[in-house]
Parts: C-alpha cells; structure tokens; sequence
C-alpha cells in the first residue's frame, strides 16, 4: 500500500484572504460540529483541488491522501 507523506509548506496570503478563509472555516464548524475544520485546512483543500484539476498530469504517479 503505497501511503503519501504530507509535507509543511510555509506560504503568505494578504490579509483578506487569510480573513475570508478564517470566516469560511467558521462557518463550517458551525453547520458540522462533528469536526473541526481550520482556515489552513481549508487553503490546503482549495490548492490540493486546484493543482489536481489544473496540473493534474504532473501528479499521475502520486496518490493524493485527505
């Protein structure tokens, strides 16, 4: 079973981004209190998703793990 390992990545966003992402990441843990979701999370979903459907041809050899 091949497991992917996450790596840290150290990124800056301007404020009103890292603002939107904090008010969304709120509003997911009011309307699902079962887990808790971060404005982190989050921006790792939105890149992991975006890489995926843009440079997805890069990645074919690489499981992506949640």
């Amino acid at each position: 079973m091949n497991v992917a390992k996450n790596v840290s990545l150290i990124i800056s966003l301007p404020k009103k981004y890292r603002d939107l992402l904090r008010k969304m990441a709120a509003e997911k843990n009011l309307t699902n209190q079962d887990t808790v979701c971060s404005a982190a999370r989050l921006g790792r979903e939105i890149i992991i998703n975006h890489v995926d459907s843009t440079d997805g041809k890069y990645l074919h050899n690489e499981d992506r793990s949640e």
